[in-house]
């Protein structure tokens, strides 16, 4: 066995046997070839896991950020990415996973939102939903509508009392904290411009009384999503 100490300049080196370097090793070279198919870090590992937290594949890159991949101990997972934000590596088995429980949330949603129901009897363009009136008092008709996201059905006409001596603005409203559920109010303040397309929240007719009565109703062109209403009397 030969030992090598200080500093010592050799051409040309060829090991026949085993080669230990104690210190740090640099290697100044265009390449670097190795030709077994395994590299081994963090071999004198004593513990049962990696004890400095992480092991990896470091490319420095000057003065930007380094590029990692890497194993972290903390989380037990093969990340990859600039040193300041590093990604987990997703295998193959939590890619079809995740995409598992998207399809089977999404079709729970569809399910909810009584879209199978709705769907094939949605005409895809203008549909007419007449709103009355009755002396002071307005009703929206059943109707099928998309309002905030899901298909919804009002299986029953909604009467809502209009206040007299004023302009009536009837909204529809997606309710925050329970999606089945479809809001109506009624207020004298228009809060949505004729033609808006919000998302949760719709202005379906604006309604002039006198003491006892509608005097007059104006028309609202609302597109809900997927559909454009045209509410009239």
């Amino acid at each position: 066995m030969t030992t090598i100490k200080g500093s010592t300049k050799i051409n040309n080196l060829i090991v026949d046997g085993n080669l230990d370097i104690n210190g740090e090793t640099n290697i100044n070279s265009t390449s670097v070839k190795i030709k077994d198919n395994t590299i081994t870090l963090n071999s004198k590992e004593s513990s049962n896991k990696v004890s400095k937290g992480t092991a990896g594949i470091e490319i420095y890159r000057g003065s930007s950020p380094s590029y990692k991949i890497i194993y972290d101990e903390n989380d037990q997972q093969l990340k990859a990415g600039l040193s300041n934000n590093l990604k987990a590596i997703s295998s193959k088995e939590y890619v079809d996973t995740t995409i598992a429980n998207t399809k089977t949330e999404l079709i729970q949603q569809m399910n909810e939102s009584d879209f199978l129901n709705l769907a094939p009897k949605i005409n895809y363009g203008e549909d007419t939903v007449k709103v009355t009136t009755s002396g002071l008092t307005a009703t929206i008709p059943t109707m099928s509508i998309f309002l905030g996201g899901y298909f919804s059905k009002i299986t029953t006409a909604i009467k809502v009392t209009l206040k007299a001596n004023t302009t009536n603005y009837i909204y529809l409203e997606r309710d925050s904290s329970d999606r089945t559920r479809i809001n109506v109010s009624v207020s004298s303040t228009l809060t949505i411009a004729e033609g808006s397309r919000q998302f949760n929240r719709i202005c379906i007719a604006a309604i002039t009384t006198n003491s006892t009565s509608a005097t007059n109703t104006k028309i609202y062109r609302i597109n809900t999503g997927y559909n454009d209403y045209l509410f009239n009397t």
